[in-house]
């Protein structure tokens, strides 16, 4: 970028902070303001550059990314908890509702739940058949669990699906709104 003098950013400064200068004086001010501190003190407030703002956005994407997954970690948590009582149709409801969160937070990743789903889902199972084993019985020790997981990791998917379609579908209507 070309280097301006002092003299030049004082006399377009005014013009910046009206918002009325064209981008390519806004961008030399703001470049000329990262090295000359004196030049960024006459200006009078804190010059945010497109670096910073790229940052805070990483920030803020990253910290919601972690609160979907403490989210995602939870339902699962408490779907599962769900599976050996009255309460365990829910799972119905939860486990897509999992599937959609994930979608939405994490797009592509979203399958990475799923397989959380799976080995957390045939862990416990597993655990509670864990008697039958015991007892010699290894078929019934090892096929349910198999099943209750791959039941839930099917609803988990469910709920991917449909968020993919929903995403999918809004967004052409988006699109046909600006077509026209």
């Amino acid at each position: 970028m070309n280097k301006i003098s002092c003299d030049i950013c004082m006399d377009l400064m005014p013009l910046v902070k009206d918002e009325v200068a064209s981008d390519d004086s806004k961008k030399v001010v703001y470049e000329h303001m990262k090295f000359c501190e004196d030049c960024k003190n006459v200006y009078g407030v804190e010059v945010v550059f497109e670096d910073s703002d790229k940052k805070i956005l990483k920030d803020i994407k990253k910290n919601l990314t972690h609160i979907c997954l403490i989210i995602i970690g939870l339902g699962m948590l408490f779907g599962i908890s769900l599976s050996a009582n009255q309460f365990m149709f829910y799972n119905i409801l939860i486990m897509p509702a999992i599937g959609g969160i994930s979608y939405f937070s994490l797009k592509k990743k979203s399958i990475y739940v799923c397989t959380a789903v799976f080995i957390t889902v045939y862990l416990r199972w597993l655990y509670d058949s864990f008697g039958y084993a015991l007892n010699g019985n290894l078929v019934q020790a090892f096929i349910p669990p198999l099943w209750w997981a791959l039941i839930y990791t099917g609803l988990t998917l469910f709920g991917i699906l449909v968020a993919m379609l929903l995403h999918f579908g809004f967004k052409k209507e988006k699109k046909d709104e600006k077509d026209n």
